[in-house]
């Protein structure tokens, strides 16, 4: 696919709309978890979304083969995400909804109990997780929630391995403290 995706963007590079479309359809989910783990909002993540791949008539003369097409994204969103956290706090207030929605008409009293508490530790969670500084957010964004490795999060935030690992470590330690002592 890293070939098939590295000739589209050389199409979408001379203004190929057919190829854009396609660049689109296998990676625009990809892009929006990104966006919406980090950003915690669904319509800042559509946002986001949207305008990077309308912008990506104008950077895919930038993308150069060496990684795959998805990491090279994986870049450009985290940027888009912490310039857009930078450029505009308001729009990051925390919007937590509830990701497991559950029919507690279909439950019985237990089923609704364990819900409700399976609810609450991912809401915390999530809180916790949208706590931390921005870099870290998106360290553990792309190693917990998308499975990235250590080599793709460094390509992808344009930093050393090393630089990861710091992150992540930092990031724990500081989940940790706020979901102990809650």
């Amino acid at each position: 696919m890293k070939k098939d995706d590295a000739k589209l963007m050389s199409m979408v590079a001379e203004g190929d709309m057919e190829a854009l479309e396609q660049i689109y359809r296998r990676h625009s989910q990809f892009v929006y978890r990104v966006a919406f783990r980090f950003l915690g909002n669904e319509s800042d993540a559509a946002d986001i979304t949207h305008a990077l791949f309308v912008d990506l008539v104008t950077r895919a003369s930038k993308y150069k083969p060496h990684a795959n097409l998805s990491t090279w994204l994986y870049r450009v969103v985290v940027n888009r995400c912490i310039n857009w956290k930078k450029a505009a706090p308001q729009r990051l207030k925390a919007q937590i909804e509830e990701m497991d929605a559950v029919d507690a008409t279909t439950l019985d009293e237990e089923e609704q109990l364990e819900a409700l508490d399976r609810s609450r530790r991912h809401g915390e969670v999530r809180k916790a997780v949208a706590s931390l500084p921005p870099r870290q957010k998106m360290a553990v964004t792309l190693r917990d929630f998308e499975g990235l490795s250590y080599k793709e999060i460094s390509h992808a935030m344009g930093c050393s391995r090393r630089a990861v690992e710091s992150l992540l470590i930092r990031a724990r330690r500081a989940l940790m403290k706020t979901l102990n002592s809650g």
